[in-house]
């Protein structure tokens, strides 16, 4: 059975999809190219915003058409948007032929076999959304054909916040977190595995283990730190109102734990971040930066911003401005607020114009891109200890890495070096990487 996998959206939805990879290839699977060369088409998606829910409809309607050349055709949607719109999206798609969500992608490979012996004709509609208290270990295969030597590791999912725009919580329902053992052993054997670096995945990942007896996030840290071949911890993404001293102490005192942090704000509005109830305030937010610095000088900081929240006035966007300059963000994500189903803002009056959240974008994005490049100006003429992951999508004869604050270095190199962690004198700033000479 040939699979075509398709996945939009962050992070989290990166890791499923991976994940789901190796599900389908240990059920006897083989993943097919494009949707043309496939049995199964399976859609794995995100609606935080309006823009990757468009791009699902776009591509169900594309698999549609090539099911009516090809009935025997399956089509399965999953992720955010299929918890978002339940059955109403099997009927909006006659071609789609079942639903599915994070917790049931280890019954995919069973589910297609069964479906393998219906009639096209007569393939009932389904719907696999498991909500179990905890995480199945069988989400977590332990192949590791698909990563190299940088890994996302999941450890916990869902958010138990309530902010006004994000439908996170209705989508991927309450926080639950892996327990620690099964992580470490998780980590343990993605490192015999030949990998050095783990990004710690999770909706509000500080907050794991908070609704169990296991141990604490920066416990975990500390149990990360002790496993022989792990150089790098990075973790996404979290709440400000989360990070607590036990956290910023790890940025100080633990060998691998990245001087990297992305910790959204997306207001630098009182006003605004009330109406989002994010539950801090400017205040709080510039407090837990200055602790970050002072606990980690070397620390990048990175973050998410809004434009355009409902009644959001000229004067709040100022002060989202004047925040930016303050913190003086390495790199930041910029979006215009898109109306979210299910969520209190969505229901508020006062909606932004399209155009003057346009605008407001433009603006917002040209300080934070200056801001950026004086960031990566700073390192030009230093040399950089980088982690070098793959070869640079741009020319064969360059290698693609990491420093350790986060920042992309690409420079001249044989492929015998991915994998390995290695000095490059940084020669030059772009727009969003650093080029750079192997220094070895």
């Amino acid at each position: 059975m040939r699979v075509y996998l398709e996945v939009y959206g962050c992070q989290m939805n990166e890791d499923d999809a991976s994940r789901l990879a190796t599900i389908l290839e240990e059920g006897g699977c083989m993943l097919a190219e494009s949707p043309e060369l496939a049995d199964v088409v399976l859609l794995h998606t995100c609606s935080v915003r309006e823009k990757p829910e468009q791009k699902v409809y776009t591509f169900a309607s594309r698999v549609q058409r090539l099911k009516r050349k090809n009935p025997g055709l399956v089509l399965g949607i999953g992720g955010c948007v299929a918890k978002q719109e339940g059955r109403a999206l099997l009927e909006r798609f006659w071609g789609v032929d079942f639903l599915f969500n994070s917790y049931s992608l280890h019954k995919i490979p069973e589910h297609l076999r069964a479906l393998r012996e219906l009639s096209p004709l007569v393939t009932p509609k389904t719907m696999l959304m498991d909500q179990p208290e905890g995480f199945e270990e069988s989400l977590f295969p332990c192949n590791n054909k698909t990563h190299g030597p940088t890994a996302f590791l999941t450890i916990m999912q869902g958010c138990d916040h309530k902010c006004s725009f994000c439908i996170v919580p209705h989508v991927r329902g309450p926080e639950v977190s892996r327990s620690s053992r099964a992580v470490l052993m998780h980590a343990k054997r993605l490192i015999g595995q030949g990998v050095r670096e783990l990004v710690l995945l999770g909706q509000n990942v500080n907050r794991y283990g908070k609704h169990t007896q296991d141990i604490a996030f920066p416990e975990l840290l500390h149990e990360l730190d002790r496993i022989p071949g792990l150089e790098r911890i990075r973790f996404t993404t979290s709440n400000p109102t989360d990070v607590d001293g036990s956290l910023v102490e790890c940025f100080a005192s633990l060998r691998t734990v990245c001087p990297h942090l992305h910790l959204p704000v997306q207001s630098g509005s009182d006003r605004i971040l009330g109406l989002m109830r994010r539950g801090y305030t400017r205040k709080d937010y510039l407090a837990t930066v200055e602790r970050l610095r002072r606990a980690r000088p070397d620390i990048s900081l990175t973050t998410d911003l809004i434009v355009g929240f409902p009644t959001e006035t000229n004067e709040d966007f100022q002060s989202t401005l004047r925040l930016v300059e303050e913190v003086g963000f390495d790199s930041s994500f910029s979006f215009k607020y898109s109306r979210r189903p299910f969520t209190e803002a969505g229901k508020m009056e006062g909606h932004v114009s399209k155009e003057v959240k346009k605008e407001r974008l433009a603006m917002l994005q040209d300080v934070t891109q200056r801001i950026a490049q004086k960031s990566l100006l700073k390192v030009v003429g230093s040399s950089q200890e980088v982690l070098v992951e793959k070869l640079s999508k741009m020319s064969k004869e360059e290698l693609m890495g990491r420093t350790l604050d986060n920042k992309t270095v690409v420079f001249p190199g044989k492929p015998s070096l991915v994998g390995k962690i290695v000095p490059v004198l940084i020669l030059e700033a772009l727009r969003h990487t650093l080029k750079g000479q192997y220094n070895g």
